[in-house]
């Protein structure tokens, strides 16, 4: 068995990392705390507050050391940005709305995946007429590239 191994700052005082066990976790700089799956990615849903490129350009410099070799980061980011959605939550579903378009923007992301999260933001009733409106435009851009 390893050690926590903290690799990204993603709060203050919060870092993703990698667990004793070698399963991607998030912790304080100097122990780990709980896997991403245990916690169903709700730990790194603060990553939404900050910019995707920014996040996704950093989890792509640091992808070899959380292990993100294969599946890459677009996979974590699919987890995290759908697991922000499916909450239930409001706030944190309108900060997964303009994260989804702009995975639509980079083209590195699983279109199916994306186009059923989008159909599922264009229709919610919890989240503002413009946010809905936003994953509309998305969703038709995803519709076009297929």
């Amino acid at each position: 068995m390893g050690t926590w191994k903290p690799v990204l700052s993603t709060s203050y005082d919060s870092w993703l990392g990698i667990m004793p066990d070698g399963t991607l976790g998030v912790g304080k700089f100097d122990v780990g705390r709980v896997s991403l799956d245990e916690s169903h990615y709700v730990v790194a849903w603060p990553l939404l507050s900050n910019g995707f490129d920014d996040v996704y350009r950093q989890l792509y410099s640091v992808r070899k050391q959380l292990n993100l070799d294969v599946g890459g980061p677009e996979m974590l980011i699919e987890c995290i940005v759908s697991s922000a959605w499916r909450s239930g939550r409001p706030y944190w579903m309108r900060l997964a709305v303009p994260w989804a378009g702009a995975m639509v923007q980079s083209g590195a992301f699983d279109v199916g995946k994306l186009r059923t999260l989008l159909v599922s933001m264009s229709k919610s009733e919890l989240i503002s007429a413009d946010d809905r409106e936003f994953a509309q435009h998305a969703l038709a851009t995803v519709d076009e590239s297929v």
